[in-house]
């Protein structure tokens, strides 16, 4: 019995959200520079996203090049380094 009851409780919040969804479609229908403010808007997330993650790994590869240097530097002055 309990399982039924979820059953159709799923199937329930499954049909709202449809309808939802469908009634936030058409109200963007009507209003087309708010649809256009919320593409932009994503696209900017985007485009952000991919600058911290080409941020990051500039980052990254910079410290291992430096930690090498470093590490070459210490050879030269302090004979072989334990690592």
């Amino acid at each position: 019995m309990s399982s039924l009851f979820f059953a159709r409780h799923a199937m329930g919040t499954v049909e709202e959200t449809g309808k939802v969804a469908a009634s936030i479609v058409d109200g963007l229908k009507s209003q087309p520079l708010a649809l256009a403010l919320i593409v932009i808007n994503i696209l900017y997330m985007v485009f952000f996203g991919f600058i911290a993650h080409t941020m990051q790994a500039r980052g990254t590869s910079e410290r291992a090049a430096m930690m090498e240097q470093t590490t070459h530097l210490m050879d030269r002055c302090f004979g072989k380094t334990s690592q």
